[in-house]
């Protein structure tokens, strides 16, 4: 009985970690959330999709951000907001420690495949842990 109770916990935990569904989800959502809004603020400009930099700005840089949650009681959805914070969280502070006061042409880097959207972001869901990899360009205006 022993065996068999192992062997199905064994499996189910290869069952869920084997997922990998991939989820595009909409960006303005993300940020107009309170966690967003009280976490990241509105200091540092952020741009998504296509470049946008302004004339005369100074490029410091390609900044990425491959953050990871648990995904375990949450839905989709909720496990990727939390993750995308995460790592507009990390893009926030990568542009304050260098001195940047945007991060320009935001693109989803999920395993180095880039996938550029203005409204949309990549994340991928596991059975346990969810993830959002992102690549942006480090930017201080003159």
């Amino acid at each position: 009985m022993k065996k068999q109770i192992v062997f199905l916990a064994l499996t189910l935990a290869g069952a869920l970690s084997a997922r990998d569904t991939k989820i595009m989800m909409p960006i303005a959502k993300a940020m107009a959330s309170a966690g967003y809004k009280e976490k990241v603020g509105d200091k540092i400009k952020f741009t998504f999709g296509d470049s946008v930099t302004a004339t005369g700005a100074q490029n410091l840089g390609i900044t990425k951000t491959n953050q990871k949650t648990s995904a375990v009681g949450k839905s989709d959805s909720a496990a990727c907001e939390w993750v995308f914070l995460s790592a507009m969280i990390a893009f926030k502070k990568k542009a304050e420690s260098s001195g940047a006061t945007q991060v320009d042409g935001i693109v989803s880097n999920y395993k180095n495949l880039e996938n550029s959207s203005p409204t949309q972001y990549e994340c991928h869901v596991g059975g346990i842990i969810a993830g959002v990899a992102l690549k942006g360009v480090l930017v201080k205006d003159k």
